[in-house]
C-alpha cells in the first residue's frame, strides 16, 4: 500500500522519484499492522512480530503462539501458556 501511494505521490514509477517521497508517505500511513514510519535506514520505527513454534497440543501437531518481539524496547515478551 505504501509503495503504491508513493508512486501516486511521486507521479512516476521511477525508483529515484519514488525513493524521494516514500519516507513521507510511510510516516503518514497507518495500516493493519500499525504506523509505518521509517527510520534513517528504511526500517519501520515501531512493530510487533508474533513468535510461533511448531509443537504438539492436545492430539496433534500445530503452530503455537509463544510470544512476540516488540521493537521500541527491543524485547521478547514470552507467552505464559505451558505447551507440553
Amino acid at each position: 500500500m505504501v509503495l503504491g501511494l508513493s508512486v501516486i505521490e511521486a507521479g512516476s514509477t521511477d525508483a529515484s522519484d519514488v525513493r524521494e517521497v516514500l519516507p513521507m508517505v510511510a510516516e503518514g500511513f497507518v495500516g493493519l499492522t500499525g504506523s509505518c514510519g521509517l527510520d534513517m535506514y528504511g526500517d519501520r520505527l515501531v512493530f510487533r512480530t508474533g513468535l510461533y513454534a511448531f509443537g504438539y497440543l492436545d492430539t496433534s501437531f500445530r503452530w503455537l503462539y509463544v510470544g512476540e518481539y516488540y521493537s521500541p524496547s527491543n524485547e521478547v515478551i514470552w507467552e505464559t501458556n505451558d505447551y507440553q
